[in-house]
């Protein structure tokens, strides 16, 4: 949690699981880590949808928030998402207190990575 004066409580987020599908690209970079389903199911992940790309965006705001001060005013609680894909993650968040810890925020901020467009679109 950043707090930095008065102003809007903003709550920036990043989905950060894995979708259940294999890379079959044969880079030398592509993942080969397993995780186990929800049904007990052992299943190769990766991150097919830019989730990666979405928790580098949100450290780089929250790191140049944090060291930038002087150009903003609010309370920006920085959330990074597990469960995403299945649903859970969020309600597994809250159920665990998030709200009664940080309060509610005033807007939540979330993105996606659209696989189509070209770079700079």
């Amino acid at each position: 949690m950043l707090s930095n004066g008065p102003g809007p409580d903003v709550l920036p987020r990043a989905d950060i699981d894995a979708l259940p599908v294999e890379e079959r690209t044969g880079l030398d970079y592509a993942s080969t880590v397993r995780a186990v389903e929800t049904d007990g199911r052992e299943v190769p992940v990766m991150h097919a949808c830019g989730h990666d790309m979405h928790a580098a965006w949100l450290l780089g705001a929250a790191a140049l928030l944090a060291g930038r001060p002087q150009l903003w005013s609010a309370t920006v609680l920085v959330a990074f998402q597990p469960g995403e894909e299945s649903g859970g993650g969020a309600r597994g968040m809250i159920a665990d207190g998030l709200f009664e810890r940080a309060g509610k925020p005033d807007v939540v901020l979330g993105q996606h990575v659209p696989p189509h467009r070209r770079a700079g679109c």
